[in-house]
C-alpha cells in the first residue's frame, strides 16, 4: 500500500562541484531517470531490500534524534513509529553514484516529517537540509536535497541566493551525457580532501581565480545558451579537475578525459564529488563522442 504518490527525483549538478562550498555558482537539474518515494511493507515476507532500507533509515534516524543540530527539525518519533508499522523509502536512485539518493531521501524525509516547513524561505530549508545530510557526506551545502525536494532546476548565485531558471539545454549546441565509470564513492573523504587542499596557498589561488570563475562562465553559457562561451568553460573546468582533482577521477577514464581535452571531439567533468559513479560528458558531436565509450552505458540528458 502506498503511503505518498509523491516521487522524489535524483538530480545532476551541472556545475558547481566543490567550487560552490568556496563561493562559486552552483546549477542542479532534476534526473528523472530515477525516482524513490515511500512505501508501505506489512508481514513477514519482505524482501532484503526493503529491509536494508529500514535499517539504513533507522541508523540514519538515530543520529538525526540525537544531534542536538537536528533533533529539532523532524517528527523523529512519528518517522521511528512509521518505521515500525511497515514503512520504508523506496529508491531506484543509484548510491554512491553522484545522483542524489541521499539527497532524495533527506527531501522526503523533510516534507514528510518536518516539524516547520516554510517553503518560502528557501535558504533556511536549505541550512536546514544540509544538516540532515551531513550523515552521509560529513560535509552538506544542503543544495542536493533541496533540488531533488523542490524538483526544478535551481541555480545558486554567488551570494547563496537560490533561483528558479529556464534551462533550454538543447539549444546550447551542445549534447550533455553521463557515462558510467562501474564504480561508487563516498562523497565524505573527497570532499574533506579537497577542504585539506584548499590550506594550502598554491591550490588555493587557483581555486579562487581559475576554477571559480570557470564554473561562473559555464552556468552563465548554459544559462544564456552561449555556446562558445560554455564550451570554453567546460574545457577550463575539465583540465583543472584532471590536474589538480586527481582523485576524483577515476583512474579507468584518465585517459579518455585526456584524450577529450586533446581532440576537442568531447570535454568530460565531475558528477557530484567524483571518484566513481557517473561522470559528465559534453560533445559538440556526439556521434565522434560514442567512439570513444563503446565499453561504457552512456546515458544521454541533453
Amino acid at each position: 500500500m502506498k503511503t505518498s504518490e509523491k516521487k522524489y527525483y535524483g538530480k545532476i549538478m551541472l556545475f558547481g562541484e566543490y567550487s560552490v562550498i568556496v563561493g562559486s555558482k552552483a546549477l542542479v537539474v532534476p534526473f528523472t531517470r530515477f525516482s524513490a518515494g515511500w512505501d508501505n511493507s506489512i508481514g513477514n515476507d519482505v524482501s532484503e531490500t526493503i529491509q536494508q532500507s529500514r535499517r539504513d533509515l533507522k541508523s540514519w534516524l538515530h543520529h538525526v534524534s540525537t544531534n542536538p543540530e537536528t533533533s529539532e527539525i523532524l517528527d523523529t518519533e512519528l518517522l521511528r513509529k512509521d518505521l515500525e508499522n511497515g514503512l520504508f523509502f523506496d529508491s531506484n536512485i543509484p548510491q554512491g553514484y553522484g545522483a542524489g539518493s541521499s539527497g532524495a531521501l533527506v527531501a522526503a524525509a523533510y516534507e514528510r516529517y518536518s516539524t516547520e516547513i516554510n517553503t518560502d524561505n528557501l535558504p533556511l530549508v536549505q541550512r536546514r537540509l544540509a544538516l540532515l545530510e551531513s550523515y552521509f557526506h560529513g560535509n552538506s551545502s544542503g543544495i542536493d536535497p533541496l533540488a531533488c525536494l523542490l524538483g526544478k532546476p535551481i541555480l545558486i548565485d554567488e551570494n547563496k541566493q537560490i533561483h528558479f531558471v529556464d534551462l533550454k539545454l538543447r539549444q546550447t549546441g551542445v549534447s550533455i551525457f553521463l557515462v558510467d565509470s562501474k564504480t561508487t564513492s563516498k562523497t565524505g573523504p573527497l570532499v574533506e580532501y579537497f577542504h585539506q587542499e584548499m590550506h594550502t596557498y598554491s591550490f588555493f589561488k587557483k581555486v579562487d581565480q581559475i576554477y571559480i570563475a570557470a564554473v561562473n562562465q559555464a552556468i552563465e553559457g548554459i544559462v544564456k545558451n552561449e555556446t562558445d562561451q560554455l564550451h570554453s568553460a567546460i574545457k577550463q573546468i575539465s583540465a583543472f579537475q584532471l590536474n589538480h582533482l586527481k582523485p576524483m577521477i577515476p583512474v579507468h577514464l584518465e585517459d579518455k578525459w585526456r584524450s577529450g581535452l586533446e581532440t576537442d571531439d568531447f570535454t568530460m567533468k565531475l558528477c557530484g564529488s567524483g571518484g566513481g559513479g557517473y561522470m559528465l560528458v559534453f560533445a559538440k558531436n556526439p556521434s565522434k563522442m560514442s567512439q570513444y565509450f563503446e565499453e561504457e552505458l552512456v546515458i544521454k540528458l541533453t
